[in-house]
């Protein structure tokens, strides 16, 4: 596996789900889904910059270990795939474990976990 196929790879995959995860909060911003209680740290509401930056990130992050796990690793797919979803389960303590939330704030950040998380392993187990 080379690095530089892989952090493209895992680019390309952040971007595309940064891109679906914008749509997904602009609808449910405009329906009501996401309220302005979901408050950053330094108490800014939820925005763009940090969807897409929980897309992007991530997905690089994921390249990266899928390139670490290929140099250690003799089946370096099945090892990322189970640590990915593994990871996307717990991912949902986050959106789930705030206490106070709408449910339709809860189900849109669910959603957008499952987006990044779903579009980032497709990609990287190409």
């Amino acid at each position: 596996m080379e690095i530089t196929n892989l952090l493209k790879q895992g680019f390309l995959a952040g971007v595309i789900a940064a891109i679906v995860n914008v749509i997904i909060y602009f609808i449910a911003k405009a329906s009501g889904g996401v309220s302005n209680t979901v408050l950053l740290p330094g108490g800014k509401p939820l925005g763009i910059a940090p969807v897409i930056f929980s897309s992007v990130i991530p997905a690089i992050l994921a390249a990266l270990l899928l390139f670490t796990l290929g140099k250690f690793t003799s089946d370096p797919i099945r090892i990322f795939t189970i640590i990915a979803v593994i990871l996307l389960l717990v991912s949902y303590g986050g959106p789930l474990g705030i206490s106070g939330l709408p449910f339709g704030t809860r189900f849109t950040l669910a959603l957008m976990h499952l987006v990044a998380g779903g579009v980032i392993i497709y990609f990287l187990r190409k």
